[in-house]
């Protein structure tokens, strides 16, 4: 499961992912504790460019009676065949920028949170699917998922799902509408953990409003 992330280094969003822009990422703010339900920058790729957009975190499908959804991840085992997932999987594919996330790890009868990254502290992307939702009474709603898959060497002793993580040279691959099924899945492994990094961080994070500088640098080891 991914239940919490952050995306700090928003500056360099349209740079690192070569975005065609039509949302105003100046606009974008960091975030430290993005949480489920709340509308974060996306990148999706619908006629060829890049583009990025504001998407609420927690899918609302086309066919959905009302927009009250309460996954936020989609299982990477199987996602081509669930009705929730089966048409954004074809071809509603999107990159989640983030720059670290959260996982907890059960210590007796409490959790303690942890934030994980890439060991270079670089921005990447997870492979998210998205769809939309019409209400012509108040408009389009555009939401996300992120997937997740089984956990590498350095999760397994605090989660046991990890979100999938594409390398970069992968990222394009995810959003080509021309990439197979199977060559789909395939991406849909645990990121290396001799590339990622994980140390634990102050209970501040547990509570959403917590979202700032120190809310990742603030450890309780």
């Amino acid at each position: 499961m991914c239940g919490r992330y952050g995306i700090t280094d928003v500056q360099h969003i349209g740079e690192r992912f070569q975005l065609y822009l039509d949302l105003d990422l100046s606009n974008v703010q960091p975030r430290y504790n993005a949480a489920p339900t709340q509308f974060l920058p996306v990148i999706h790729q619908p006629d060829g460019q890049r583009h990025a957009k504001t998407m609420k975190w927690g899918p609302v499908p086309t066919w959905a009676k009302d927009r009250t959804r309460p996954m936020i991840n989609a299982r990477s085992e199987g996602i081509q065949d669930k009705p929730t997932f089966r048409t954004p999987f074809k071809r509603q594919r999107c990159l989640v920028p983030a720059t670290h996330l959260f996982e907890w790890k059960a210590i007796g009868n409490s959790k303690k949170p942890y934030l994980i990254r890439p060991t270079d502290q670089s921005p990447f992307a997870f492979a998210g699917l998205y769809d939309v939702h019409h209400d012509p009474a108040v408009g389009d709603l555009y939401s996300f998922a992120i997937v997740t898959t089984e956990p590498n060497g350095l999760i397994v002793p605090i989660h046991n799902r990890m979100p999938v993580i594409l390398r970069p040279e992968l990222e394009e691959v995810w959003l080509d509408q021309t990439t197979s099924a199977l060559e789909l899945q395939l991406l849909l492994a645990p990121y290396p953990a001799s590339r990622m990094e994980a140390f634990p961080v102050s209970q501040a994070v547990n509570m959403a409003r917590n979202d700032a500088v120190k809310t990742i640098t603030t450890t309780d080891r």
